[in-house]
């Protein structure tokens, strides 16, 4: 029997995310701070993202490989809590997990200090910092490092700064005990890092991005619940989904509201639109292109998708006047 399909609408700022907001996990590994996990989830609610939650301590345990299986993100937040983390019981779940193509972010101030409470700490690809994470080393900590200072502030990355806003601050004068790393050889970017000029850890690593051998895995090493404004929370929250998204290769979308997609039985839709189609492409999340189809310049065009496993895409349309317009599909 075919599988039932289901359109999306699809927000300009988080093309990736919006087709996947049912597959989200968050798994709250947070028991110490309870505050910052609301606060968290709410920045992701202000970006239109609802996720399914895991509470680590309520349910005493952490969710199976089989069950992060079944989610197109999944989101490991451990705020400021540095005791008895379930995160480092999971580590070959987690592991198994990036290795099976499945986005992780790491969130937590204290989630290495939780495991390697000795710092600096050199990692070796036997660990899933270095494996995983794309830390090479856990130099430093704000505040322990830094003459009792704390971070005043967190800049993008030199690689990013066209994608993540600069200057971010916190509730607090300063943050303690956000971590500075090395990122790992390989392809691990900086997204964020320690500032402004001047300050004594300044430049050290604080957020770093691995897509290497098939992983895409995000670890953020200072709480975002803590960032000085919701509006700003919620910025940073919609920044790094997008940014996740950004290996779709799908770029300057938008929504049409003249667009329609819509059920043309078992295993097809037919994409309906006010303009001539010159294209349609069917993308899978990960930035596989897997279908091309021609619009013969009709406003109504046949998609078949025979063959294609259950799960979340995207489907995109390049109309005969240049336009790009996207829907997220779930098969």
């Amino acid at each position: 029997m075919g599988h039932m399909l289901r359109t999306l609408l699809v927000v300009p700022a988080l093309v990736l995310l919006t087709a996947l907001q049912a597959q989200v996990l968050f798994v709250d590994d947070n028991d110490n701070i309870l505050e910052n996990s609301t606060t968290m989830l709410a920045a992701l609610d202000a970006v239109g993202v609802q996720p399914v939650v895991h509470d680590v301590a309520a349910l005493g345990a952490t969710p199976s490989y089989s069950e992060m299986l079944t989610y197109d993100l999944v989101i490991w937040y451990c705020s400021g809590d540095g005791v008895e983390l379930g995160l480092w019981n999971a580590a070959t779940d987690l592991q198994d997990l990036a290795q099976a193509g499945i986005p992780i972010w790491f969130i937590g101030t204290d989630m290495l200090y939780a495991y390697y409470p000795t710092v600096p700490t050199t990692f070796t690809v036997a660990d899933l910092p270095y494996t995983v994470m794309g830390v090479e080393s856990y130099d430093l900590q704000s505040y322990g490092d830094d003459g009792g200072e704390g971070c005043p502030l967190i800049d993008a990355g030199p690689g990013v700064t066209a994608n993540f806003s600069s200057g971010l601050t916190w509730v607090f004068p300063t943050l303690w005990w956000v971590d500075g790393v090395t990122p790992a050889p390989g392809n691990v970017e900086v997204i964020y890092q320690m500032g402004p000029e001047g300050y004594a850890l300044a430049g050290s690593p604080c957020m770093v991005r691995k897509l290497d051998e098939g992983m895409d895995v995000t670890s953020t090493f200072f709480d975002p619940a803590l960032i000085g404004t919701s509006e700003h929370r919620a910025r940073f929250v919609q920044e790094t989904l997008t940014h996740l998204g950004s290996i779709t290769a799908i770029d300057d979308v938008f929504v049409d509201q003249g667009m329609r997609v819509l059920p043309d039985g078992a295993d097809a839709l037919l994409v309906i639109t006010d303009a001539t189609v010159s294209e349609v492409e069917v993308w899978s999340t990960s930035g596989s292109l897997l279908r091309t189809m021609s619009g013969g310049g009709r406003t109504s065009v046949h998609v078949e998708l025979t063959g294609v496993a259950a799960g979340s895409y995207l489907l995109a349309v390049r109309t005969a006047q240049g336009q790009r317009m996207v829907r997220g599909i779930v098969r």
